[in-house]
């Protein structure tokens, strides 16, 4: 499945650790842009699962447009977080903290550069693919659970610190990143295509994996006070046999 949600606001995928289900994993296939503001002298750190598996990479633009840095090797620990404790501990891991969390890629906030900051996170090449997914309260590794096509991203990071970058004692700086949309899939058995949020926050989507009368059928999910109800099969004339 699909999901395509406006206006996301998180730091990355941790904030999603606590939800029941399984794990949104970061959908590569469009160019999603995660923005994030900062003001002159903080500092922007990131970080994902991804970076260095078939040159999968962190870019970050300035308020201007132009290219700050590019992140892409993983030789050097840098921009990549390795398992779950990385994930939650935040970008403290080398620096002078050398803590649990992930090495950060880290920008420092220039002279007149405050303002709306654009991360993009990606392949160079999309494939599709399937692969394993995992509950999101699940411990996980690079190695075994991000998947090694160029399609998807399991873990991500972007926080924003003040005085210093996040491993070297920064103070993290919470709501700093949004979207207007943000694409993440759930792998599951089948297709599931099509996704569809109405203007009551309802659900339809194309789904061959579950109980389907001809096929390729619709389904809905209705979103009841931001609790989402079971899957129903659309009945006769949406679906046919």
């Amino acid at each position: 499945m699909v999901c395509g949600i406006s206006n996301i606001w998180a730091e990355g995928s941790k904030d999603f650790r606590n939800f029941d289900g399984y794990r949104l994993f970061l959908d590569t296939r469009d160019e999603q842009q995660l923005k994030v503001f900062a003001n002159e002298g903080e500092f922007i750190n990131v970080g994902a699962s991804h970076v260095g598996i078939l040159n999968g990479f962190i870019e970050v633009y300035r308020p201007d447009g132009t290219l700050y840095s590019r992140f892409d090797n993983d030789s050097t620990d840098v921009a990549v977080i390795y398992n779950d404790v990385q994930e939650l501990a935040d970008p403290t891991g080398g620096g002078s903290l050398n803590g649990n969390g992930y090495k950060p890629g880290v920008i420092q906030v220039g002279a007149r550069e405050e303002g709306v900051w654009t991360v993009y996170m990606a392949f160079p090449n999309y494939t599709t693919g399937n692969f394993t997914n995992i509950l999101n309260s699940d411990p996980w590794t690079r190695a075994v659970d991000q998947p090694n096509t160029p399609r998807v991203i399991l873990a991500w990071d972007i926080t924003v610190s003040t005085n210093m970058a996040g491993n070297d004692g920064g103070s993290m700086i919470v709501g700093r990143v949004f979207s207007n949309e943000y694409i993440s899939i759930i792998n599951q058995k089948g297709n599931e295509l099509f996704p569809f949020i109405n203007e009551n926050g309802n659900l339809y989507f194309a789904s061959d994996g579950h109980e389907s009368t001809g096929g390729l059928d619709v389904f809905s999910v209705e979103n009841q006070d931001d609790n989402w109800t079971k899957r129903q099969n659309l009945p006769y004339p949406i679906n046919t046999k």
